[in-house]
């Protein structure tokens, strides 16, 4: 919904374009153990208000590390970004050559508190960022903007360390830098609203992303693909899709009460809404597209607000499905880096690999994620949409 849905809905309007320019860092031609546990709902939450959680003593809470690191993060991302605004090529494409490197770790070295920082923050048991749901959902809007901008850069910032590592051979402090990004964000994952999860899913797109950089860089310790796949495994059954639905649409309800005249017709319209795209979010792509379609030719005259929502809430669902895709594309090449004796590298299929059917399936087909040899001893896994 939007900061107070004001007036005929500017703000309303101004929320869902924020949504759809956030849905862009997940697109193709975008960039791409202990920890937190998945965000929770009361069993039945019906207000906004029912979304605060109790406190948790400060040492076991990441929101106390990120507020200790975030004037640092701001230091060195500006800093940073007098590198890499130069318009060379390896900046641009970031494939950094040595004086790239050596310009951009000189920057990260005067920053040393940074993460040790993050990694505190990442093994907490909680994270309760700084949102009082109680407020109400102007104030809930107006915290929540801020907070998914740290995210964004935290999350670049061990993008870039990550890739500094990789470049200079240091396979495995990079892929440590990639498993203390994804554990990051599954703190992330608290965010509510479409606005937090949208940025939740860029996070991890940026964290597959680099970590396919590390793999294809050199070989990784085992232990440390171990926790890797680990990590992947659990983003396949985090709830923290249904976490966002559900509490966008009580954020919803109490912007809709705000609204002139009778708004329940509004407010049922867009609770069944939610609890249909809640459905559909384990569902594949075909299946998923043509129940949208049925939901737009459903829409009713009557909800135009809702209706209004049909459009973000279909590019949450295919965001979705392509961090699915990706995270079995990774999980595939995590177990080519030691397939076992039934994988034949001059013929290869995901079948070889000893993985569930489940994590080398395509979302967008419904069948084996394809693989193609590549070179003398390499080989590649894609789906057919990425």
């Amino acid at each position: 919904m939007n900061k107070a849905l004001q007036g005929a809905g500017t703000n309303f309007t101004w929320q869902l374009a924020f949504i759809f320019a956030v849905i862009l860092v997940c697109t193709p031609a975008a960039r791409r153990t202990a920890g937190a546990a998945d965000p929770e709902l009361p069993k039945e939450p019906k207000t906004l208000a029912d979304l605060n959680e109790p406190p948790l003593p400060a040492e076991q809470d990441a929101a106390t590390y990120l507020r200790q690191v975030r004037e640092d993060v701001k230091a060195l991302s500006k800093a940073w970004a007098a590198i890499e605004n130069q318009q060379k090529e390896s900046i641009q494409n970031g494939v950094y050559d040595e004086a790239d490197r050596k310009a951009l770790a000189a920057v990260l070295y005067r920053f040393p508190a940074i993460i040790p920082l993050l990694e505190k923050a990442a093994v907490c048991p909680g994270y309760r960022p700084a949102l009082d749901f109680a407020a109400g959902p102007d104030k809930v809007l107006e915290a929540l903007m801020p907070l998914v901008q740290e995210q964004r850069s935290l999350a670049r910032v061990l993008s870039i360390r990550a890739r500094l590592l990789a470049l200079d051979g240091k396979n495995d402090e990079a892929m440590k830098t990639c498993l203390l990004l994804f554990r990051l964000n599954r703190h992330f994952e608290r965010s509510p609203l479409l606005i937090g999860y949208l940025v939740t899913v860029a996070i991890r797109a940026v964290a597959i992303g680099e970590t396919n950089l590390v793999l294809r860089c050199g070989p990784v310790a085992r232990e440390l693909r171990k926790e890797l796949d680990a990590e992947l495994r659990r983003i396949e059954t985090s709830t923290a899709f249904e976490y966002a639905l559900k509490s966008e649409r009580l954020y919803g309800a109490e912007s809709f009460r705000r609204l002139p005249g009778n708004m329940q017709e509004e407010e049922r319209a867009a609770g069944e809404l939610s609890r249909r795209m809640i459905e559909l979010g384990r569902k594949s792509y075909a299946e998923m597209k043509a129940a949208v379609e049925q939901i737009k030719k459903e829409a009713s005259p009557k909800t135009p607000l809702t209706n209004m929502l049909v459009p973000a809430y279909e590019k949450l669902q295919e965001a979705n499905i392509r961090n699915v895709a990706l995270v079995r594309c990774l999980r595939v090449l995590v177990a080519v880096q030691d397939p076992g004796p039934h994988f034949n590298a001059n013929d290869p299929k995901t079948t070889g690999l000893g993985l569930p059917p489940a994590a080398t399936t395509d979302p967008y087909t419904d069948k084996p994620l394809l693989m193609k040899k590549l070179g003398a001893t390499g080989s590649c896994t894609r789906s057919e949409r990425i």
